[in-house]
């Protein structure tokens, strides 16, 4: 693969953005990047494009600003030969024109460019930019605008120049080392400098302006203004000089309203604290008085705090530590290198529907050979997933495990309707009608979401339970319901999913899974031969309509107290990552009253409106800050926000600390639940996983009640949710359901719609928000530090975990801490739970090797530090690379 920069001379912005920052990794990977400078000459392009096309066609291309007319022309003539092409643009030309603050002569050069700039945007099929608040300037001129902040491409310093304090013999240098274009920023503060440099003797002030310093300036005692250099000698000179003070001035203009928080990161990268404009964007990373300072626009304000900065030289050190510390996360190259492996991967952002036709196209024409394992039917903890092009989802795997339901709910004696679900993969609504098609044929009721709309799982396992409760005993066993949900949950747009919930209304259990598996795959092996088919038309004509929505969203006030919610008026918004939980959330706010806002209705089978996840690729995965990353940048706007995956059974909870850890919040859910259901009876337990957080065992000890600790897999909790002697159950991974008020079953299946409504609840009960409740019960508890290790292991050692026992921990101590426990078996239900998990007093740790890849996972969680958390994990590699070989 091969990209390539069109550079018309915005070197630094090109190297920023993307040849210095991402470009190395990807190269890395294999990618070709190369930088090819378009000529000015008068007619260059037509002489250099022959050429240019025999060596690049098909490449990707990035262009910078702007490009020559000539080229600009010739690139809009042979744009089908190109794949590709993103606008990258870190400045607002068309407010740089209008801009009387700036210099004529630059201002008469991005006229030319602003002239260009909507025929650059028309061959684009994407743009690039620096803030949030330049993307909305090209919201109305381009329908895919992205947002890359800045990386920080320079190694911070690590320097001893703030060791000695400012004197004559040794004064702080103080810069400023913005263009020309800001030169009337730097003059509303002269009168600063100017009082600053003639009563002072322990300073020294850099204007790297060269000639263009004004000579109010320059003819002030202890002044440089060296020439501003070329953007490589700057790179040097940045990497070799310290400072101590660097300046930000930002006047509120049209221009700097466009602008990144670069400043911050050049300032950090020469060892400084930086004294800023108090406005965007620099109020977004700036921490006044910890990593800088935020000045109001007056000259005595900029004084004042330059002087602060001079009379409290260790508190201003203590802050350029902190300034390079924040400006590593801030700038952390990683977001850069997410951003561009997603459009390296998936080549053409504007064109992902047809990638997803493609994908269709293959779960219909590409047929699965049963006697290739890993084309099978397999189900995991959550059904059987896969891919149309790997052909491990196909249309003939649906109309398999279909006929195998229909078998087994035959053998079951189920009479009683199948309630059929949906989400918004490009997948699921192909293998929805396959799934109706063979039910239709086996004449078995099915009820679908009105108007054949998309359906969450929660939805359907309220449906069943509904369906389901015992009136008539009688007619109740021979009518018993059960459902079809076809998803693969948070998984990247190309995959598919289905899986199964019987009567209970939950996962179906190990042993349905395997007989449903099995059956299965006979079928597979006789090619099918066995099911019988209708037409589409008939299956669509056969099922029956249910508004799933509407009887769910009628009945939430039986699991969550929404009068509550709705009196304390609070702020709520929630961003439905393209899923199943859009429609609910649309009718909890036109119906139930409270103050909601969905901040994306989008719905796209390739989500593309998706930022990466941490690996590049594109997961709807809401316990991830990467994939949440959309919602977290808003999350000001709201008192508390929500986020669900494409089938809904999972939550995110944001507040003003940000996306909070799953653990965290399903310890705060306990913790408040135990304390505000007067209803529930005093013998119901709370479910957790194995590698859950022990803050939840020590919220359940101080509430006197019974911990169910089981293996990963929500099915553990089914029963105990349904029969009504579990509170409730959650997972590590996001995922929980709970009784409602008066200690009935709510849903059996993971519920991500009503957590996310508890979380209001909890703020708006207590007057916390989640994260503020969570640090209390640390305050009570003691702090948690939790992480989890993928491990590289052989085929060996993952078979070996079958055969651990509690005997085959032969130490005594772990990480320091005497054993107190080694576990083979869950202590809530004894069932296996696939590894080993060992506890001390102040920490655990849990393995099991991964179902699809070659490696093993090490959960651990440390009470006493980070530090002693690496220790624990240490210890547990150790420990486990003795016995998984012995």
């Amino acid at each position: 693969m091969r990209w390539v920069v069109v550079s018309d001379g915005g070197l630094p912005t090109e190297d920023i953005y993307f040849l210095e920052s991402a470009a190395p990794t990807l190269r890395s990977q294999g990618v070709t990047i190369e930088r090819v400078v378009a000529s000015r000459s008068f007619g260059a392009a037509w002489r250099h494009g022959r050429s240019f096309l025999r060596q690049y066609a098909g490449a990707n291309i990035v262009l910078c600003r702007s490009l020559p007319l000539s080229w600009l022309r010739w690139l809009e003539r042979h744009r089908q030969a190109f794949g590709y092409i993103g606008y990258l643009i870190d400045d607002d030309i068309e407010a740089a024109v209008s801009d009387p603050t700036l210099p004529p002569a630059y201002r008469k050069r991005m006229a030319g460019i602003a002239k260009r700039q909507p025929r650059l945007l028309a061959i684009s099929d994407e743009v690039i930019t620096c803030s949030d608040s330049l993307a909305e300037h090209f919201h109305p001129y381009h329908p895919c605008v992205s947002v890359l902040t800045p990386p920080l491409i320079a190694k911070l310093p690590v320097k001893d120049h703030f060791e000695s304090f400012p004197s004559s013999l040794m004064p702080w240098r103080i810069g400023f080392h913005g263009t020309r274009a800001h030169l009337s920023d730097l003059m509303h503060i002269a009168p600063a400098l100017q009082a600053l440099q003639r009563a002072r003797t322990d300073t020294q002030l850099e204007l790297m302006l060269g000639k263009h310093t004004p000579k109010a300036l320059t003819e002030l005692p202890n002044v440089l203004v060296p020439d501003p250099l070329p953007w490589h000698a700057f790179r040097s000179y940045q990497a070799k000089c310290s400072l101590h003070i660097g300046l930000a001035p930002l006047l509120k203009t049209p221009f700097n309203q466009g602008k990144s928080f670069i400043k911050f990161l050049d300032i950090a990268a020469m060892g400084g604290v930086g004294v800023y404009s108090n406005r965007y964007p620099y109020t977004e990373v700036v921490n006044h008085g910890v990593n800088g300072l935020l000045v109001e626009d007056s000259p005595e304000a900029w004084q004042a705090a330059i002087e602060q900065l001079l009379n409290n030289p260790a508190a201003t050190a203590k802050m350029a530590q902190q300034a390079a510390k924040d400006a590593g996360k801030i700038g952390n190259p990683q977001r850069a290198i997410r951003f561009w492996q997603t459009r390296v991967t998936q080549l053409n952002v504007n064109k992902e529907a047809n990638r997803m036709d493609a994908i269709v196209k293959a779960f219909f024409d590409e047929t699965p050979d049963a006697n290739v394992v890993k084309e099978r039917v397999a189900f995991g903890t959550s059904g059987h997933r896969g891919r149309a092009t790997e052909r491990t989802f196909n249309a003939a795997h649906i109309y398999a495990i279909t006929q195998a339901v229909v078998d087994y709910r035959t053998e079951a004696g189920y009479q009683g309707p199948m309630f059929l679900g949906v989400d918004t993969h490009a997948l699921s609504k192909p293998a929805w009608e396959c799934a109706l098609r063979v039910l239709a044929a086996n004449k078995v009721p099915v009820f679908v979401e009105k108007n054949h709309g998309i359906t969450a799982t929660p939805l359907v396992s309220r449906a069943i339970l509904q369906h389901n409760r015992p009136h008539d005993q009688v007619t109740h066993d021979a009518a018993l319901a059960d459902g079809l949900i076809i998803t693969p949950s948070h998984n990247p747009p190309e995959d598919g999913g289905i899986k199964y919930n019987p009567s209970h209304g939950g996962p179906a259990d190990t042993e349905v899974t395997q007989w449903i598996e099995l059956r299965a795959n006979v079928y597979l092996l006789r090619q099918l031969g066995d099911i019988s088919l209708v037409p589409l038309e008939q299956a669509l004509a056969h099922a029956q309509e249910y508004d799933f929505t509407a009887h769910y969203v009628a009945q939430l006030s039986r699991v969550v107290d929404i009068t509550a919610i709705q009196k304390a008026n609070l702020t709520l918004g929630v961003d439905p990552m393209g899923g199943t939980a859009l429609p609910v959330w649309q009718a909890v706010a036109e119906h139930v009253g409270l103050n909601l806002e969905v901040v994306n209705t989008s719905v796209d089978a390739s989500f593309s409106f998706m930022p990466p996840d941490h690996d590049g690729k594109i997961r709807m995965d809401c316990s991830s800050p990467d994939a949440m990353a959309n919602l977290l940048k808003i999350k000001d706007r709201f008192d508390i926000a929500f986020g669900n995956d494409p089938d809904a059974d999972r939550h995110g909870i944001v507040d003003a600390n940000g996306l909070m850890n799953p653990n965290h919040f399903l310890a705060v859910c306990v913790d408040y639940l135990l304390s505000h259901r007067p209803e529930w009876s005093e013998t119901l337990k709370i479910g957790k996983t194995l590698v859950s957080s022990s803050m939840i065992d020590r919220v359940v000890a101080s509430h006197r009640r019974e911990l169910y600790e089981v293996p990963v897999g929500f099915k553990w909790f089914v029963e105990g949710l349904h029969d009504g002697w579990l509170a409730f159950g959650g997972e590590e991974s996001a995922g929980a359901s709970l009784l409602t008020r008066d200690g009935k079953a709510w849903s059996t299946d993971k519920d991500g719609i009503a957590l996310c409504l508890l979380a209001a609840e909890i703020t708006a009960v207590t007057g916390k928000t989640p994260s503020e409740y969570y640090r209390s019960l640390t305050e009570r508890f003691g702090e948690p530090f939790y992480k989890r290790v993928d491990t590289a292991c052989t085929t060996d050692e993952k078979a070996a975990f079958k055969q651990l026992s509690a005997d085959s921990v032969t130490d005594n101590t772990l990480a320091g801490d005497p054993i107190t426990a080694v576990l083979v078996k869950a202590p809530g239900n004894g069932a296996a739970i696939g590894g080993l998990k060992v506890t001390t007093e102040n920490g655990w740790f849990a393995a099991r090797p991964s179902g699809t890849e070659s490696l093993y996972k090490v959960y651990a969680e440390s009470f006493k530090g980070p530090e002693h958390l690496d220790e624990l994990i240490e210890s547990a590699t150790a420990l486990l690379g003795g016995i998984l070989k012995a």
